[in-house]
């Protein structure tokens, strides 16, 4: 009996690992049903990549945050010339989670910012930036946040 529950958990724990991570995707909608922005998750690096159609450089998103020590990072693609607008807004008050880094294409970090922060970008390419919490002041925040995120041209 020992024996088959063993090798029943062995084999579901395989099958489960063994399973290809998919992507997830939140979409909007406009008004003629045509997709406006999606959210994909990166399973390889735990990165969100942003995705922003033609129709909508915008995209609205809640994520979470454990505490001191967890750290989100997000990608998306930009022209050199425009500008990005990234608001953090924590679903509780007071908090202290906010936006750490900018980081460019080619590597080069800015920051760190507050909860609200619009920035040109000098550089086309894959760009990144971080949400955590400043160890510096306030309360440790274990919880969830809204993220806005729009590129201006």
């Amino acid at each position: 009996m020992i024996r088959t529950i063993l090798l029943c958990t062995s084999m579901l724990a395989f099958i489960s690992c063994s399973q290809p991570q998919k992507e997830t995707n939140n979409n909007t909608l406009n008004k003629q049903g045509n997709e406006q922005t999606s959210m994909v998750i990166n399973a390889d690096e735990g990165r969100k990549e942003l995705i922003f159609s033609k129709d909508s450089l915008s995209i609205s998103f809640n994520d979470h945050i454990l505490g001191i020590g967890d750290s989100k990072e997000y990608l998306f693609e930009a022209q050199k010339g425009e500008k990005v607008h990234i608001v953090v807004s924590p679903e509780k008050y007071p908090a202290n989670v906010r936006i750490k880094q900018i980081i460019t294409p080619s590597g080069i970090m800015d920051g760190p910012f507050g909860n609200d922060m619009e920035y040109e970008l000098n550089e086309s390419g894959k760009w990144k930036f971080i949400i955590d919490e400043s160890n510096m002041v306030g309360e440790e925040y274990n919880g969830d946040f809204t993220l806005n995120v729009s590129i201006k041209k």
